[in-house]
């Protein structure tokens, strides 16, 4: 017994019902508001482009400081030094990455013309 062909037509009316909806719904005309930023930029949101500004800045600090707090103590002990300064690594790099998202998102709601619109 083939199960495939009332599955397929099914689907097919499916998605020509929903094309249908879309298309219906698509022919009303979009009313677009004034934004502060660049709408043809790839990302014009300030918030979220001071976010992940602030993250990736962050996180570079937490991971450097805590790479070069760590070196002394993986020279020290060998094994478990290591371990524990990569540890300590991550951990701080998520801390830092977290807070400068924070200020970073907090930078872009306040002062939106600081921070770029499109990421490198």
């Amino acid at each position: 017994m083939n199960l495939r062909k009332p599955i397929a037509v099914s689907l097919i009316a499916a998605a020509l019902t929903a094309g249908v909806a879309a298309g219906t719904a698509a022919a009303e005309p979009l009313t677009l508001e004034p934004v502060a930023t660049n709408p043809d930029a790839q990302n014009h949101d300030p918030v979220a482009n001071g976010a992940a500004a602030g993250a990736g800045i962050g996180a570079g600090i937490g991971a450097g400081s805590a790479a070069l707090s760590a070196v002394p103590l993986a020279i020290l002990v060998p094994g478990l030094g290591s371990a524990v300064g990569a540890a300590n690594v991550g951990l701080a790099a998520l801390i830092y990455g977290g807070i400068g998202g924070g200020l970073g998102a907090a930078t872009g709601a306040i002062a939106p013309d600081v921070v770029p619109q499109v990421l490198p």
